[in-house]
């Protein structure tokens, strides 16, 4: 099954979230550590708005095995949630120097 997205294209419930032109080449420059403010944060809302779809339903009707998937790719946002709404302190171990 495929279906439109107002913010991208996924094919199927567990299909991959397909980026535009634009997010491709953020996506690119970011893991060459080149992306400009701009590219890095169009990379990090693709990431967690598309691949991980946050805030899309999760539950596939009839279809456990798409229902646990899901669950998976959304716990990654909810991991990075996490550690944004933590202060950066808050993971220094003991010793650990900047």
């Amino acid at each position: 099954m495929s279906r439109s997205r107002a913010s991208g294209v996924v094919v199927g419930p567990t299909g991959y979230a397909i980026p535009t032109l634009k997010e491709a080449r953020a996506l690119q420059a970011l893991s060459k550590g080149k992306a400009s403010e701009q590219e890095q944060l169009l990379a990090f809302h693709w990431l967690l708005l598309k691949a991980c779809r946050s805030g899309d339903e999760v539950m596939v009707p009839g279809q456990p095995d798409a229902t646990a998937y899901l669950a998976g790719r959304r716990s990654v946002c909810l991991q990075i949630g996490w550690v944004l709404g933590q202060q950066a302190e808050a993971f220094r171990k003991q010793g650990e120097q900047d």
